[in-house]
């Protein structure tokens, strides 16, 4: 959940930028961005702390992947990427091949590269209903999708 969202203010497409860096950090790390023993202190450290660097959790993970994660996860949305597609555009293949196992780098960009062609762009809800932007056509519906990753696997590549 991203910062303006712990705190009631308005979301954008930069409020799903920084839902995907936290899951890409846990992709790279095997771990969340933040841990916490109770639910109001997982929020205060997505309102207020900033994000330990992915390397530390995987040594050797390439400079330019680091940045990108953390700048997805950003506090202030301005410092974000605008959009799905600019964080996955940073995030290379061959970047992530650079700093982590095939195993991993593989997934991460093929989740990447299915979240910006399914739609992740513009799901934005404003007051508990959906904005007005125009959407993609989903490819599978969202229940199942949050299933997949749940349970650490990975929609199909599918066309429009």
């Amino acid at each position: 959940m991203s910062p303006e969202q712990c705190e009631g203010r308005t979301v954008d497409p930069r409020s799903d930028v920084y839902a995907l860096g936290g899951m890409v950090f846990e992709m790279l790390t095997g771990r969340p961005p933040f841990v916490a023993d109770s639910v109001a202190s997982l929020i205060y450290q997505h309102v207020h702390n900033p994000p330990e660097p992915p390397s530390r959790f995987r040594p050797g993970l390439d400079a330019d992947v680091e940045a990108a994660v953390l700048r997805a996860l950003a506090k202030d949305p301005p410092n974000r990427f605008s959009s799905a597609s600019a964080f996955a555009a940073a995030l290379t293949p061959e970047s992530l091949r650079r700093s982590v196992d095939e195993d991993v780098s593989i997934p991460v960009v093929q989740f990447i590269g299915s979240v910006t062609q399914t739609g992740f762009e513009g799901a934005v809800t404003v007051g508990g209903r959906a904005d007005s932007s125009p959407r993609p056509r989903r490819t599978c519906r969202p229940r199942q999708r949050a299933s997949w990753v749940a349970n650490g696997m990975f929609p199909p590549q599918e066309g429009p």
